[in-house]
């Protein structure tokens, strides 16, 4: 068991650590490794001494990043130019988003698609039976929730390597067979030839609009889908004050790391989700968004039809059911969130 000498050294090994630092930096990190002691011996049960001990030492990075200690600066998302970069940078990004989902927290984040569906009065009859894809799978949680709702077989692609295999643990741990979904490391740009017409259903959540080629996303989404087919598409709308905001926040910290950025914020506690949403929003080095009538011309001309626009979310933090319940806000959530039904004629 971990003793309270061994808790004792790690924190003079962090003190030494930090001795050279700024105040602003040593007030920093004595408020976040306090305020994690103060969480803990608040709990119900033990002492989380492995916890405590893990947090000590994320502490001990995050003074590192400060500092460079290492000598090799992460890459801030400002300063890449190709394309492979971009997709190698966006999916690690998102793949360490995924990660440090509890499987209780993870679960939850499967149920909100089933939520969102049912709230626009639509069923699991949607994935019944069919042959499905998740475009851009991240940790796996709809490819998972499109198992649940009764896909013949899933497939789940993505760009990060990281989030393919925290998807496959996830699977695993919910007992279910890689017969029924199957995860592998694919970019949305490039699918392969043979999966042209292969899908009854195709699904991509939030995902396009972060491509280097959203358009291009788009018409792959299209040719795997098959004739009669449906797909299931979530991209950012555009206007109103949240996107100000972004715009905002992404030219203050324009050359912030992401590492160090993500550091901090597991120095201060931040609930995972709370990671997530700041990452997907300040670091990802692309993010489109378009009108309801820029986005329905363009599935027009990749040869969709347009079969419903989803007008409601599931929590009010998603634009689109802010909308719903306070149409007073339409100015500051401009079009919402666009996700649609699309279909491919037969």
């Amino acid at each position: 068991m971990i003793s309270l000498k061994d808790i004792r050294n790690e924190l003079d090994a962090l003190s030494a650590n930090v001795a050279g630092h700024s105040t602003l930096s040593r007030l920093l990190i004595g408020y976040a490794v306090w305020q994690m002691f103060d969480k803990l011996r608040s709990s119900d049960g033990p002492f989380d001494r492995a916890g405590f001990m893990a947090f000590i030492r994320d502490a001990a990075v995050w003074s590192d990043l400060t500092r460079g200690a290492d000598g090799s600066p992460v890459m801030a998302a400002d300063s890449m130019q190709d394309t492979a970069a971009v997709e190698a940078y966006t999916g690690s990004l998102y793949s360490q988003c995924w990660v440090p989902y509890s499987d209780d927290g993870f679960m939850h984040t499967v149920s909100m698609l089933e939520g969102r569906l049912r709230n626009n009065g639509i069923g699991p009859e949607l994935f019944e039976g069919y042959k499905c894809i998740d475009m851009g799978c991240g940790g796996g949680r709809f490819s998972i929730a499109m198992h649940l709702l009764g896909a013949k077989h899933v497939t789940g692609i993505d760009i990060g390597i990281e989030a393919i295999n925290d998807a496959k643990r996830r699977r695993e741990a919910h007992g279910i067979s890689p017969d029924k979904v199957h995860f592998e490391n694919q970019s949305l740009l490039s699918l392969p030839e043979t999966w042209a017409n292969q899908f009854d259903r195709v699904l991509s959540s939030g995902v396009l609009h972060h491509t280097v080629n959203p358009e291009l996303a788009l018409q792959e989404a299209y040719r795997i889908l098959k004739p009669g087919g449906i797909a299931f598409i979530y991209v950012y709308g555009a206007g109103g004050l949240h996107w100000e905001m972004v715009d905002w926040v992404r030219a203050l910290v324009h050359d912030c790391p992401e590492q160090f950025a993500r550091q901090t914020l597991r120095l201060l506690d931040a609930p995972v989700g709370k990671v997530f949403h700041i990452m997907d929003h300040w670091f990802v080095p692309n993010y489109e968004t378009l009108t309801a009538t820029e986005f329905e011309a363009r599935c027009k001309a990749t040869g969709f039809t347009v079969e419903q626009r989803l007008f409601r979310g599931l929590y009010l933090y998603e634009s689109s059911e802010r909308l719903y319940q306070y149409p007073e806000d339409a100015d500051l959530m401009g079009e919402g969130d666009l996700r649609y039904l699309l279909g491919k004629k037969s």
